[in-house]
């Protein structure tokens, strides 16, 4: 969340993280606004262990992809840190990659017309569904180490697949999560409309 001439700017992690506590929701809209400092940083060895393995399961699929012969596109590294980040470059960069039609367009950015709501889903799938960019359209795949699909990660995706929607004039009709475990990966697909 962040507070930007005079509005709040939201991602799809802070809808995620307000469905698992509201009261998150308003200390970081309380820093955002400047009305408290940021917590201190802590540093858990835990998280960074849980982050590399996130990044690893992204890569495998990336293999994945790639071995099957689709094109992918990536905009940003996932290691990037969001300070160094170009929020409208990335943003741009993604609707470029969209119009021409890759097949896997992966760490992209989507934001409403106005700006105020944004995410990076992990990946953009092309399927065969006409849109304004063409004979084609995306759907949106965000990789969980979770064995199980989590409310807070069906909603990341619904924010993802309106935000798609508002890109390519048609909203997806399928999202998904490829999900993690000891038996490697499983992927799991959901209809937008339920």
């Amino acid at each position: 969340m962040r507070h930007t001439d005079g509005r709040l700017l939201f991602s799809a992690t802070d809808l995620s993280r307000h469905l698992s506590c509201a009261h998150l929701t308003s200390l970081r809209r309380a820093v955002a606004l400047g009305e408290i400092e940021p917590p201190t940083p802590y540093d858990d060895p835990r998280a960074e262990v849980l982050k590399q393995r996130g990044i690893e399961h992204e890569r495998r699929l990336l293999e994945r992809f790639t071995a099957e012969g689709r094109a992918v596109e990536i905009i940003m590294q996932p290691e990037t840190p969001f300070p160094e980040r170009d929020p409208e470059e990335v943003a741009g960069h993604t609707r470029e990659a969209m119009q021409r039609g890759v097949d896997i367009v992966y760490q992209g950015r989507l934001q409403d017309d106005d700006g105020r709501w944004s995410g990076y889903p992990d990946f953009l799938l092309r399927v065969d569904k006409a849109s304004a960019l063409g004979g084609w359209s995306y759907e949106v795949l965000d990789a969980k180490l979770a064995r199980i699909a989590k409310g807070e990660a069906l909603l990341q995706l619904l924010l993802y697949s309106d935000l798609l929607a508002q890109v390519q004039g048609t909203g997806p009709e399928w999202m998904h999560l490829a999900l993690g475990g000891s038996d490697g990966p499983t992927e799991a697909s959901f209809r937008v409309v339920e």
